[in-house]
């Protein structure tokens, strides 16, 4: 199953300009991996548009739509499946969490894993509730 999608935008703010532009220039094919659908990988081609940059002032020349609800703009998966991997790389690790992964038709490696699990924050530490003294240190004269 392959599921093909098209942006269809007339107009596209770019990177680095605030003004938008409505110069097409050309589109291209994105493949991302999306999560799976009963167990088959669903691949999604994704059709984006490149415009011209308006004003002549501006460093690029040409740029594409950004799709940020589907995809960020170098990624090579879904927002959907890049949400769902973090968590299960923190908790099971690289090997054990792509087997459940690859069982369930998604595609990825341990390493892939293993990345996106070191992506999520560090959690907070907690505040200790008992501070303790060493008390050879104590007996030798150190404080």
């Amino acid at each position: 199953m392959t599921l093909a999608v098209a942006v269809t935008t007339s107009q596209a703010l770019g990177p680095t300009c605030p003004q938008p532009s409505t110069h097409l220039h050309s589109d291209y094919r994105r493949t991302l991996a999306d999560l799976p659908w009963a167990t088959t990988p669903v691949p999604l081609h994704l059709r984006v548009r490149r415009f011209w940059c308006a004003p002549p002032s501006c460093r690029r020349q040409t740029f594409t739509a950004r799709v940020p609800q589907v995809a960020a703009h170098d990624a090579r998966a879904t927002t959907r499946m890049t949400a769902l991997q973090p968590s299960t790389g923190r908790a099971l690790g690289g090997a054990a969490g792509a087997r459940p992964w690859a069982r369930q038709g998604v595609s990825g490696s341990r390493k892939t894993l293993l990345r996106r699990g070191r992506s999520l924050p560090t959690p907070a530490a907690p505040r200790p509730c008992a501070m303790g003294s060493d008390d050879g240190a104590k007996r030798q004269g150190h404080t």
